[in-house]
Order: structure tokens, then C-alpha cells, then sequence
């Protein structure tokens, strides 16, 4: 499922280098100019819809409506799927119900949605959840800190940068440049097929942690990926070369923004299957925070303290391999 998440990487900037050559206006239809970004944000709005549809034909998970006492809904999707994948229902393999053992009793649902959010919540700060929960929390945000909110900045941080052998920071400015309209649209194809580019080292690294899986320890895969991502990112420091500079920059966001899924996973194998919703979507609801946190940080500071800043992205990267050393999943 990861790996439409870097085809989308790949998407995108994809439409935006294949619109590029166009001119600004297509073609008018009256007084309405049919414009070129007009047409890229339609296209860019495809997968969108796709999803929306599908959300509507994919079924619920039969372990989630045993968790909460749904057995006949639960057969229904197993039998559905049985069908799609193997032409016969149930009933032919000898299955007639399905059921869970030990199921926690449903309470009597207070009136108040917010309350009963809060009841959902609360036993994720209490023993024996709060430490494993907080733990990988603290893996997920570092998570979403470094690989998405430096992966928002990367086509701005690419075409802010000029041709000069300096390293990433000493070669940023800030400053507007008169670019003539070749010029422009040069860069601006380079930036396209820089951000093409981390799209399938993402691809790649999805590929390659579904491998790893195979044999290697969740935990120890994070680590892994942490590891690479920080010593890429430190080497920044001291790159001139501008090639070098892109391959460990995109080095340095796609194992970061790729572990983010894998992080969630970890969640879900600490938790209770009627607790796992909640804890992976307040999980995520602090990744997201930290996103916020990240890029104001860039967006206000990086041409005042590029170093400084850029070295916090850094050593957030350490920290998650730190912490993904001592996960137990």
C-alpha cells in the first residue's frame, strides 16, 4: 500500500514536467481561458476522486468488527472476500460463522461524542499502553518532522539554489533572482525532475524495506533507516558538488518520510485491535503537528540560520534511530 504513496512523489511533479513546455494559456473557450495550471490541478485531482470511490468498495476489517461484537457483519466481508479471491464462498471450505475469544465488553455509549472520544482515548495514558504508545509516538514524530516537513520544502529548497561549488547552505539564497523566461523554465524543469527523482528513491526504498521484512526485525529496520538518513543528512555539511548534494539530500528525506507507514505498523503491533484505531490516529495527529512545528521552523529561520536549522533536522534523524534501537517490535 506504501508504495503508491511514492508514486504520488512521482506523479506530481511528473504532470507539472510533461505541462511545463505548454503555454500559459491552452486554448479559450469564450470569455473562460482554459490555463495551464487549470489543467494540471484537474489531473492532479484524478487519484483523489479514485480514492474517494474506493472507499466506498473496500470493506471493513473482520479482526475490527470482532473486536466490537459484529460477527455476522464480519462473516459477510470474509465471505466477500473468499469469493473474490478463491470463486467459492465459506461454506465450501466448512466455515459457517467466525468469532473472537476474550472480547472486551462494550460500554454503554455516553450521549456526548466528545466524552466518549475521550473515554477511547484515555486508556492510551495508562498502563500498560502509555509507554509503548509514547515510545513509538515519539519514532513517528521524528518520523513526519524530518521526512515530511523537509520533503514540503524540497522543490523550494532545489530551486533556491544557485550553481556555485559551495556546500547546501552556503550556496542557499534567499534573495530573488532576475531569471530571464528560458532561464526560468530551465529551472524549473530541473526542479520537476529533482522532485521525480525522490519520488522513485522512495519507490525504491519501499521496495527494499519490503524485503528487508522478510528476515529483518521492524525495529531494526527503522534503525537502519535512520542510521542512512542522518549520516546522508550530516554530510551535507560539507558536499560542494552539486550532484552529490542532490543524491544526499533525497537520501536523507526518503528513508525518513518512508518509515513513517512502518512506524504505525510497529503501533499496531503494541496495542489491542479495539485500541489500535485510536492509537495510530493520535499518533499521526502528533506527526502532523510536528509537520506544522517543521516547517515554521524552515520557513522562518532557514535563510537567517541555515546551518543551525537544517543540523536540527539532523539530529532529529539521530534521535529516531536512537529510539527505533531500543523498540521491542
Amino acid at each position: 500500500m506504501s508504495y503508491f504513496f511514492a508514486l504520488g512523489w512521482i506523479y506530481v511533479p511528473g504532470v507539472a514536467y510533461l505541462f511545463q513546455p505548454l503555454n500559459r494559456i491552452v486554448f479559450s473557450w469564450g470569455t473562460f481561458d482554459i490555463c495551464r495550471w487549470r489543467i494540471s490541478l484537474l489531473v492532479n485531482a484524478i487519484p483523489g476522486f479514485v480514492a474517494f470511490g474506493t472507499m466506498f468498495i473496500l470493506p471493513e476489517t473482520p479482526k475490527f468488527l470482532l473486536s466490537k461484537r459484529k460477527d455476522e457483519r464480519a462473516f459477510a466481508v470474509l465471505n466477500r472476500l473468499c469469493i473474490i479471491n478463491h470463486r467459492k464462498d465459506l461454506k465450501s471450505f466448512g466455515v459457517t460463522s467466525v468469532w473472537q475469544d476474550n472480547v472486551q465488553e462494550d460500554q454503554s455509549p455516553p450521549r456526548c461524542c466528545l466524552i466518549q472520544m475521550w473515554l477511547d482515548t484515555k486508556p492510551l495514558f495508562k498502563p500498560p499502553y502509555v509507554r509503548p504508545f509514547l515510545h513509538v509516538t515519539a519514532v513517528v514524530c521524528c518520523l513526519f518532522f524530518v521526512g515530511n516537513g523537509l520533503v514540503t520544502w524540497f522543490s523550494k529548497l532545489r530551486s533556491d539554489l544557485t550553481n556555485e561549488k559551495e556546500t547546501m547552505c552556503g550556496d542557499f539564497s534567499c534573495e530573488p533572482r532576475n531569471n530571464t523566461s528560458g532561464a526560468d523554465d530551465k529551472s524549473k524543469s530541473n526542479v520537476y525532475m529533482d522532485g521525480i527523482i525522490l519520488g522513485v528513491t522512495a519507490l525504491s526504498t519501499f521496495i527494499f524495506t519490503s524485503i528487508l521484512l522478510v528476515w529483518v526485525k521492524r525495529s531494526l529496520i527503522l534503525f537502519i533507516n535512520s542510521t542512512i538518513a542522518f549520516l546522508c543528512g550530516f554530510s551535507l555539511n560539507f558536499w560542494t558538488n552539486q550532484h552529490a548534494i542532490l543524491i544526499a539530500l533525497v537520501v536523507f528525506l526518503s528513508p525518513m518520510a518512508c518509515s513513517i507507514s512502518l512506524a504505525g505498523s510497529a503501533l499496531c503491533d503494541v496495542m489491542p485491535t479495539h485500541m489500535r484505531a485510536n492509537a495510530v490516529s493520535l499518533a499521526l495527529t502528533f506527526g502532523r503537528l510536528a509537520v506544522i512545528i517543521a516547517s515554521g521552523i524552515l520557513g522562518f529561520f532557514f535563510c537567517m540560520q541555515c546551518y543551525v536549522v537544517f543540523n536540527i533536522f539532523v539530529l532529529f534523524a539521530a534521535a529516531c534511530a536512537v529510539l527505533s534501537w531500543f523498540l521491542t517490535t
